[in-house]
């Protein structure tokens, strides 16, 4: 899997208010996984905009 980088983050979510959510878990260095819509967008497999919401995995762990 390649991560997807801040900026790349920002002009896919930009529209969503889960962006601030995004950009404060990138920044920490969280360990999270993007899938549904938003995933697919970002590999250029939906379109944009039919992304209507974000559906995140965030590692459970102590650590993290």
């Amino acid at each position: 899997m390649t991560p997807v980088d801040l900026a790349t983050l920002r002009i896919l979510l930009g529209r969503h208010q889960g962006d601030v959510l995004l950009q404060g878990l990138a920044r920490a260095g969280a360990r999270f996984l993007v899938v549904g819509g938003c995933a697919m967008a970002a590999w250029g497999k939906r379109a944009l905009h039919a992304v209507d919401d974000m559906d995140l995995l965030i590692e459970p762990s102590v650590s993290n």
